[in-house]
């Protein structure tokens, strides 16, 4: 059986700011996830 994976990155500027970092990239797996993203893959 064949099935079918989404696959979104995330692109983001990083700051000196750790939280902010972690809150933006939080925001945005979440927004792919709620778009139908299987896999999100995140800056180093």
């Amino acid at each position: 059986m064949i099935s079918n994976v989404k696959v979104a990155a995330v692109q983001m500027s990083c700051s000196d700011d750790r939280e902010e970092n972690i809150a933006k990239a939080e925001r945005m797996v979440r927004q792919a996830a709620s778009d139908g993203a299987n896999v999100i893959p995140l800056p180093e």
